[in-house]
């Protein structure tokens, strides 16, 4: 996605990234605009559907299974190597997996052996050190499909909203922003 603003085409736009897992007031900290997970923005912006729902699916590799065997049960998990994401809290915290049950929410806070906060956990997986918690899209599908990586326990997939692209409901956007927005709203 990034080389799209980054090639001939685009020569005016430059990005500054930065990834939060938090809410973030893009107008105070001074970004021009946001992406979230669901529609959940002030009233005052602007959301607009830049995704399809994100499916989070529990994943190893086929040497771990072989090596340790899968967990039948989101119990079992406690008794596996468990690769998890730091959360960047004033504390620091473990982001909960989340499964559905039936029609139940069930959130299981893992004991991770190491915790990555980007996609080395995914790097992490496919080395065979443990079993992670990652969204099924982009690399994490590649994988899945080729069976470099199989899913564990799919009847309990946790589907969450789309992504959002969010920003201020104000007037005079530069050509450089009208740009991203219509390049992630073509995704």
């Amino acid at each position: 996605m990034l080389s799209l603003f980054q090639n001939s085409h685009n020569p005016q736009i430059n990005l500054e990234i930065v990834v939060e897992n938090r809410w973030v007031d893009i107008v105070k900290e001074g970004f021009d605009f946001g992406v979230r997970l669901g529609r959940d923005v002030a009233i005052e912006m602007i959301a607009v559907q830049i995704s399809d729902s994100l499916k989070m699916v529990l994943v190893a590799s086929p040497d771990y299974i072989a090596e340790n065997g899968a967990p039948k049960t989101i119990e079992e998990l406690s008794h596996h190597r468990l690769i998890g994401m730091w959360i960047s809290t004033q504390h620091g915290s473990e982001l909960p997996w989340e499964f559905k049950v039936k029609k139940e929410t069930v959130k299981f806070i893992p004991r991770p052996q190491f915790s990555i906060n980007n996609h080395l956990r995914t790097q992490a997986v496919l080395d065979g050190l443990g079993i992670a918690w990652l969204p099924q899209m982009g690399d994490v599908q590649n994988y899945l499909d080729r069976g470099e990586l199989v899913e564990l326990l799919p009847k309990n997939a946790m589907v969450y909203d789309p992504f959002y692209l969010y920003y201020p409901s104000r007037q005079g956007y530069s050509n450089a922003f009208q740009l991203v927005v219509n390049t992630l709203k073509s995704i």
